[in-house]
């Protein structure tokens, strides 16, 4: 039998409910890059290499979401320390 000793890592996480419409893959950006690049003394700082990697990927989700989903869609993103 394996035991697993979990760490508490410090995080910070948002979760947004977007409408099934096409302005919400804009809105997933500008919300997730602003979530990324806020400062938080919980978490590290991010590059802008980074948030701009994280932001293309969600936008490319919700864009699927949006064109193949028939409901609303839920984007979650979370930070924790490297």
């Amino acid at each position: 039998m394996r035991t697993r000793r979990r760490t508490h890592r410090r995080s910070a996480r948002v979760e947004y409910l977007l409408p099934d419409e096409v302005e919400s893959v804009g809105r997933a950006r500008k919300l997730t890059s602003q979530f990324l690049a806020r400062p938080d003394r919980r978490t590290e700082g991010l590059d802008a290499e980074h948030i701009g990697d994280a932001t293309l990927i969600v936008s490319e989700l919700v864009t699927n979401a949006t064109r193949h989903g028939s409901t609303c869609s839920r984007a979650c993103t979370c930070r924790t320390p490297r």
